[in-house]
């Protein structure tokens, strides 16, 4: 069974053992390079697949401040990524449906969850769209990979 949990719930060694694909790391980077960029407002969370860790992903509740489109009642979705030994089995797709009662229920103060995926990225693109965002057919162009789509999940009305 797929699960969510925090990452102080599993073995550092667990996910440190977590990549993706060479051609996939100018859009998440190294683990070692995530777990060091870590800020006060990030929480980190493992995809749990039975026993096994397969993904990660980041919640930042600060960055309203760095970026104008995110409001002050905006969770970031920073980075989320399947390990690349378990991509292709559906379960980007199978993780992002769990983030909406995830997140309601670990962040009941926040509003909506917002995210931006390069627009080169088709495939976690559709993800995200199957899961429930929306494109807001905003555009951010501040990051090193190109313009990116900006996408949000209500979590409240």
């Amino acid at each position: 069974m797929l699960s969510i949990k925090k990452i102080d719930d599993v073995a550092l060694s667990d996910i440190l053992s977590l990549s993706v694909h060479e051609c996939q790391l100018p859009y998440v980077g190294t683990i070692e390079s995530l777990i060091n960029k870590g800020t006060k407002g990030s929480y980190f969370h493992v995809l749990v697949l039975d026993d096994e860790v397969v993904g990660l992903f980041i919640v930042e509740t600060d960055y309203d401040k760095n970026y104008e489109f995110l409001l002050r009642e905006d969770l970031h979705l920073a980075i989320f990524f399947i390990d690349k030994r378990f991509q292709g089995q559906g379960l980007g797709k199978k993780s992002c449906s769990l983030l909406y009662p995830y997140l309601r229920e670990n962040f009941p103060d926040y509003d909506s969850i917002v995210l931006t995926v390069n627009c080169n990225n088709t495939g976690a693109y559709k993800c995200y769209i199957s899961s429930g965002f929306n494109d807001t057919m905003q555009f951010y162009h501040g990051g090193p990979t190109g313009p990116q789509h900006i996408m949000r999940l209500r979590l409240r009305s």
